[in-house]
């Protein structure tokens, strides 16, 4: 085997054989500079990544105060405004006193329709 290898060092390669390697290198060269590519959108992702962590810190500081006011603000209102079961009597007077009106205004234009 060690003959084989020392023949075959010394013999030129082939022009096939030196456009395969020729390729391979390009090939090799564009790896590599895809891969620092990548490590480098690595770095930048990994410093975003940190940058949201430390933001989603403060907006739960920010989501805590909102809450606190949202909270206040519907206490207030519970004081502030009437409830459904309060208004329960007043929604149903309101509606029968439409449905009353409307078949007043209905039934007089039929009459007058018929009249004619």
């Amino acid at each position: 085997m060690d003959n084989c290898n020392k023949e075959w060092e010394v013999r030129p390669p082939a022009k096939l054989t030196l456009e395969k390697l020729n390729k391979q290198d390009e090939i090799n060269f564009e790896l590599h500079k895809s891969d620092s590519q990548f490590d480098k959108i690595v770095s930048i992702m990994q410093k975003d990544i940190e940058t949201i962590c430390e933001s989603l810190k403060t907006n739960t500081a920010e989501h805590l105060e909102i809450k606190g006011i949202m909270k206040a603000f519907i206490e207030s209102a519970d004081k502030k405004y009437v409830n459904y079961d309060v208004f329960s009597p007043i929604r149903k007077l309101v509606y029968g006193a439409t449905g009353v009106i409307l078949t007043l205004v209905l039934s007089s234009l039929i009459y007058l329709i018929i009249k004619q």
